[in-house]
């Protein structure tokens, strides 16, 4: 491994070949094969039909095997339960300990009356897996319930789900690094006005002593899920993830996070456009796909810039009034790119685009937008619209199809319609994907409009062909 990552260093830099590096991955080679031969001539384990050649190895290495698995396969089937996860913990992981020691055995002896027997090291096994459940279970640590002083925080840093899982960065931005988006945008996010991040907090510490950690919520409630980084004045960092049910306080607390500059600054994907490097933009709304926006590269900056400002201004409250009734796809360079070839180097622009919801309240955006040639439809062009088509598809995957001609039918349709892409943070209004939307416009130009779908609140005049009023 030491001489590979040393020839990966030579490829990437072009610098010399580090043979010191090349050297020492050579002689840990030799070394380690010399080992295994040593291993293999004190105990030839294949010619005493043996899987482990040292015996006193056997429940050392069945204890490390069955330990950590048991416990991930548990985690993993039990985490996708809704009730009574604990519970469902506990059998899956006495069964999975008892399936794999017995299976362990079984691989060192080749009987299965042998393999079933009762041994010491899965007793051993089934008491730390004990131990490390008690632990879990009541938190005899504190992690869960770990809550540092105000006045121990130097700063503090937020990922909301339902905030931050709706935006999309550019792929070179550092919030991309990483394996996990998540801490990424945690770890090069630094909120130092974190009073109501720390009462979003303190609501999930509350929710671990209480609850432990599963919010009680009725049928019609809501989750809010969200990860918490405390950085320390002591310089440590200290990550926490809490679920708590959706109620005034929480979306309050979520909305005095999103209001504040500092918060927006840091989040809106707006904030990580350089409006001089803007290629192209188009527009997607009930109308069309992906109409281009077809103008000079100053109008496209002033239209950005208009957004941008727009959507700043933005306060939490205002969004969850308004409806998405478009998106603005922004393409800009983020650098140029060389590859070399045999006979020369092709140097090439890298672009990307970026999806950015459109707010039925941004007027100043879509007057541009209209100017430029790219009138935004929404609701309210009905004597555009000649009727729309709702295509409900059952469990089955059978589809059947409701025409609605009515102009008070497809106002309330169009206005309990969303995009596939967007949601509002502060409601529980998603699209049902089993009910899509398609708009037919009297003046045949207009595409057949589809990817729209009805919101989970339907209105009462699809309720009614579905037969699903109450």
């Amino acid at each position: 491994m030491a001489a590979l990552e040393a020839v990966k260093a030579v490829r990437v830099t072009e610098r010399k070949t580090p043979w010191v590096w090349c050297g020492i991955g050579a002689v840990l080679a030799l070394v380690i094969l010399l080992l295994c031969i040593l291993v293999y001539r004190l105990r030839p384990s294949e010619s005493h039909n043996k899987a482990i050649a040292f015996k006193k190895l056997e429940p050392v290495i069945k204890i490390a095997v069955v330990f950590p698995f048991s416990i991930l396969f548990a985690i993993g089937v039990s985490s996708g339960i809704g009730t009574h996860v604990f519970i469902w913990f506990v059998m899956i992981l006495v069964f999975s300990a008892w399936v794999l020691s017995t299976a362990m055995d079984f691989l060192y002896r080749m009987d299965i009356k042998e393999s079933l027997r009762p041994r010491l090291s899965t007793g051993v096994v089934l008491g730390m897996l004990a131990v490390i459940t008690v632990i879990y279970r009541f938190d005899v640590l504190g992690m869960d319930t770990y809550l540092p002083k105000e006045n121990k925080i130097e700063y503090m840093s937020v990922y909301i789900e339902k905030i931050n899982g709706l935006y999309s960065y550019p792929y070179n931005s550092v919030y991309y690094q990483g394996s996990s988006r998540m801490k990424s945008y945690l770890d090069n996010t630094k909120f130092e006005d974190f009073e109501s991040i720390y009462d979003l907090a303190k609501m999930g510490v509350e929710v671990q002593e209480k609850d432990g950690g599963f919010p009680k919520v009725q049928d019609g409630e809501s989750v809010l899920y969200y990860c918490v980084k405390y950085h320390l004045k002591s310089g440590r960092d200290v990550y926490r993830y809490y679920e708590i049910k959706q109620d005034e306080q929480a979306v309050s607390l979520m909305g005095k996070i999103y209001d504040s500059w500092e918060y927006k600054e840091q989040t809106l994907p707006v904030e990580f456009i350089d409006e001089d490097k803007i290629t192209e933009i188009s527009l997607k709304d009930i109308y069309s796909s992906n109409r281009q926006v077809t103008t000079s590269a100053e109008m496209m900056k002033n239209i950005f810039k208009t957004y941008k400002s727009e959507w700043e201004s933005l306060s939490f409250e205002d969004s969850t009034k308004q409806q998405v009734v478009g998106f603005l796809y922004v393409e800009s360079l983020t650098g140029e790119t060389n590859e070399k070839y045999e006979y020369g180097t092709v140097v090439y622009d890298d672009t990307q685009t970026q999806t950015l919801p459109l707010y039925e309240g941004f007027v100043n955006t879509r007057k541009l937008l209209e100017e430029a040639g790219c009138t935004v439809y929404t609701a309210k062009d009905l004597d555009k619209i000649e009727k729309i088509v709702l295509v409900s598809a059952d469990n089955y995957g059978k589809e059947e199809e409701y025409t609605f001609s009515d102009r008070k039918d497809i106002k309330e349709i169009l206005e309990n319609s969303l995009f596939d892409q967007y949601s509002n943070p502060a409601l529980d209004n998603y699209p049902d994907y089993t009910k899509g939307v398609r708009i037919y416009w009297k003046d045949g130009q207009g595409e057949t409009k589809e990817g729209i779908f009805l919101s989970n609140n339907p209105p009462s005049c699809v309720k009614k062909v579905l037969k699903t009023e109450d």
